[in-house]
């Protein structure tokens, strides 16, 4: 099997992984609503306990680390070894973007649109940096913008009720008008689907925050950008991304190009999801990579 069709079934192989971290993570979260009174977040704490800037935030606040927070130390010494593999397999946010930037990728259709390193994909690292620094100084915000919490908290509060309210009003609306498919009634396939949700999924009472409607605004905002960059968010604002680039500045795994056998013709920095200059030998960015293997294939 050739070099190529190797990255092909590595290629195949990360997006099953993503699909179901992603899966996954949205299964667990519905896990803390289906009791009443409702569970704690139970076995999605996971998520966080792999990720080290939850790792770095609960340091800077409690300068302790303990229990499945040191989690986080694997997916560093992971990192070291393969790169940001992590952003490009595991996170379940990263893995959003991912499927938003392909959908950008299918409406271009057959132009190659190409998007060399900019500057300001070191945003991300000043970002960090500045982050770290409000924590030292009793300002916590790393979970503003950690991509574990944004996710959860855009779930929980905004996607997750919104579901939950449009099921019951819906189920009855048509419970009250009683509408009728020929002789069948539709309460007869709304109210199985209904009483499903009410007695498995949403068994809490359907809840309400303040400030759900900014959150899912600003959620739903990080995923249209990838329509003007592909994973927009993870190239240029993403702090677990620029913490773990520079863990990945120095991994074991490494691209190298074979001069002698590049045609110059750009195909890999087209598939290139994170501007990480595959088409320069030399100049390959490991802080930038996500370990996809797009440029390989």
């Amino acid at each position: 099997m050739n070099r190529r069709a190797k990255a092909r079934r590595l290629i195949w192989a990360r997006r099953i992984v993503q699909a179901a971290t992603l899966a996954l993570f949205v299964l667990l979260l519905l896990s803390t609503r289906a009791s009443d009174p409702p569970a704690d977040r139970g076995w999605i704490t996971l998520f966080f306990a792999i990720d080290p800037l939850v790792l770095l935030a609960t340091f800077l606040a409690t300068h302790t680390v303990a229990g499945l927070s040191l989690l986080a130390l694997v997916t560093v010494g992971v990192t070291l070894i393969l790169g940001r593999v992590f952003c490009g397999w595991i996170c379940p946010f990263g893995t959003l973007h991912n499927a938003a930037s392909w959908v950008r990728s299918r409406r271009s259709g057959k132009r190659r649109l190409l998007h060399a390193f900019s500057r300001w994909q070191r945003a991300k690292f000043l970002l960090l940096f500045g982050l770290v620094v409000m924590a030292i100084l009793g300002v916590h915000w790393i979970g503003v913008f950690d991509p574990a919490s944004v996710l959860y908290r855009s779930l929980a509060t905004a996607f997750l009720p919104s579901i939950h309210q449009g099921i019951e009003s819906g189920a009855t609306a048509v419970y009250q008008n009683d509408p009728r498919i020929g002789p069948l009634p539709l309460t007869a396939i709304t109210e199985p689907i209904y009483e499903f949700f009410r007695d498995r999924v949403f068994v809490v009472p359907s809840p309400a925050f303040v400030g759900a409607g900014i959150i899912l605004f600003v959620f739903l905002a990080a995923l249209i950008l990838n329509l003007v960059r592909p994973r927009f968010w993870c190239r240029y604002v993403c702090p677990l991304g620029a913490l773990l680039g520079l863990c990945a500045k120095r991994s074991s795994l490494r691209l190298v190009a074979t001069e002698n056998e590049c045609t110059s013709c750009n195909l890999c920095t087209i598939a290139c999801p994170a501007a990480a200059q595959p088409e320069k030998p030399g100049e390959w960015l490991p802080t930038e990579c996500f370990g996809c293997w797009n440029c390989v294939a």
